[in-house]
């Protein structure tokens, strides 16, 4: 848990206005389904960060994000890295990556992400099916969201 809470040191140290509630845990109904869908257990923490204008309030932490694939570009980051993948209530994507080094993509052909669901820690990649969804970057390069294609968030993982 040390891991997460100096990830949240990080993120506070950004110059945001909003506070985002990222679910590593107990935290409001919205995004504890989510949680409790992906990550097959019950959440037990919630960590509240700063974020971006026009992210959701509440974000559930799916895990580490370690690759993302577009638009023959690659972003990749050691696990140590802070870097998140997280997903609102409404099943949307959106990225956390210290550094600045997002910047928006046309497509997003694959995102990489480490979690546990119960097996252990294992990274897991996702390929994403036509129509593939854009990445949206702000301006600081820390963040980014998916932004349309088809997928949603199930119990099996991210699915076309």
């Amino acid at each position: 848990m040390r891991e997460n809470l100096s990830l949240g040191r990080q993120l506070e140290a950004v110059s945001v206005e909003r506070p985002v509630e990222v679910l590593l845990g107990e935290g409001k109904m919205s995004v504890v389904k989510v949680y409790r869908t992906f990550m097959h257990r019950e959440p037990d923490k919630t960590l509240t960060v700063k974020r971006p204008n026009g992210w959701p309030e509440e974000l559930a932490l799916l895990g580490k994000l370690t690759e993302i694939q577009g638009a023959g570009v690659k972003f990749r980051w050691p696990r140590s890295s802070g870097a998140m993948l997280l997903c609102s209530a409404a099943g949307k994507l959106y990225c956390y990556a210290p550094g600045g080094m997002l910047s928006s993509l046309a497509y997003v052909d694959s995102i990489n992400y480490c979690c546990d669901k119960g097996e252990g820690k294992l990274e897991y990649t996702h390929s994403f099916g036509s129509p593939r969804p854009r990445l949206v970057a702000d301006f600081t390069g820390n963040y980014a969201r998916l932004v349309g294609g088809s997928y949603e968030i199930r119990e099996e993982g991210i699915w076309n």
